[in-house]
């Protein structure tokens, strides 16, 4: 048996692939996928190997409110449920896929190394590097997206590659850990699903791909930020995940344009990691220079319009306004202000669709 680890890096279509194989799982005679509810490994990852006083701090059980005792009981679940996977397993490939096998959890990734080599002696890590500005975008319409308190967000997200990745290679060695760039016109087919499909030698076709976690739209984001900056906090509960992927969908119907930086600001993202930019080319044994003209696949992206500023997205989701009273089917009280009714507006959008009192919410609901 081969171990087959896929660990991200993050916004590389990680969604996609995971969605893909757990569903495919049951079908293929190749490789097996690692047992849990959810087909990202990522809780599994979390639940099992990292160090017990951290468990309580990781957001899925934050936002949720799952204290450590209970934590501890679904820990020791989980790894007999894996355990017992493993041992049963006559597959040549058993996969995991979790991009939280990272730097910010070392001692963790030192677990689950040891877990896997006890294991089996075939053990491959595969690392899909997203180039820095355009992980920069991508990361910040994600931030916005699935974190219900998104308050203080810089625009600007940093890869940290040698801090994410370091660990992992002192922890699984050199040798096991394969690095390759995520660049749509170098992936087979243009998707990461596929490709991953072709590196580990399972079959796929483009037709049983499931592409999830698709990227915002620039009107979108702006009304995220206007509606998670200009109010207060919401008051915690149990479905605030599951709320705010019912209030996202509902936003994205409002999104056309496609967002991106200026190019000063790309610029900016990577002047700040130039250093940690060489440490991974090195490691990748490729460039990770890219366009940062506000070009896709080396066409000018018309329907776009590149922002610089917190300020200029609060602009932009001022004029959704009248658009998000129509979504919501609510307008507010006579004499409000533009940015009142738009803030009315998004409010309503977002409670519209809570859950009723005492139904029982999901379990590690990860959207």
């Amino acid at each position: 048996m081969k171990i087959v680890i896929h660990a991200g890096m993050h916004k590389t279509g990680t969604t996609s692939i995971q969605k893909t194989f757990h569903a495919l799982a049951r079908e293929q005679e190749v490789y097996t996928w690692a047992p849990g509810p959810e087909p990202s490994h990522n809780v599994l990852f979390v639940l099992g190997f990292v160090d017990e006083h951290e468990l309580e701090d990781y957001y899925l059980f934050r936002y949720q409110g799952i204290r450590l005792p209970r934590l501890l009981q679904i820990k020791k679940e989980r790894l007999a449920r894996l355990d017992a996977a493993v041992a049963a397993n006559t597959r040549p490939l058993f996969l995991f896929s979790c991009e939280a096998l990272r730097g910010h959890f070392a001692s963790g990734a030192r677990r689950f190394a040891d877990y896997c080599r006890a294991k089996t002696d075939d053990v491959e890590v595969l690392i899909y590097v997203r180039p820095p500005a355009s992980f920069a975008v991508s990361m910040f319409q994600e931030a916005l997206k699935v974190a219900p308190d998104a308050r203080y967000l810089e625009l600007i997200h940093v890869a940290q590659y040698r801090r994410r990745f370091e660990p992992v290679l002192a922890c699984f060695g050199r040798s096991r850990v394969r690095f390759k760039l995520y660049d749509r016109g170098r992936l087979k087919g243009g998707d990461a699903a596929l490709d991953f499909a072709a590196e580990i030698g399972v079959p796929l076709a483009a037709g049983q791909v499931i592409r999830r976690n698709e990227s915002l739209r620039l009107e979108t984001v702006a009304l995220l930020h206007a509606f998670k900056s200009q109010l207060p906090p919401r008051r915690p509960t149990p479905y605030r995940l599951w709320q705010n992927d019912k209030f996202v969908a509902a936003l994205c119907a409002l999104g056309k344009t496609k967002l991106r930086f200026t190019p000063k600001l790309m610029a900016r993202v990577v002047e700040r990691q130039r250093d940690d930019i060489r440490w991974m080319e090195r490691k990748l044994g490729a460039s990770l220079d890219e366009d940062i003209d506000g070009k896709a696949d080396g066409q000018a992206d018309m329907n776009s319009a590149p922002i610089e500023t917190m300020e200029e997205l609060l602009s932009i989701a001022d004029k959704q306004t009248e658009a998000v009273e129509e979504l919501a089917a609510v307008t507010a009280p006579a004499g409000a202000s533009q940015r009142r009714r738009l803030l009315y507006a998004l409010t309503a959008l977002h409670d519209r669709d809570n859950r009723a009192v005492g139904a029982s919410p999901p379990t590690f609901y990860t959207g």
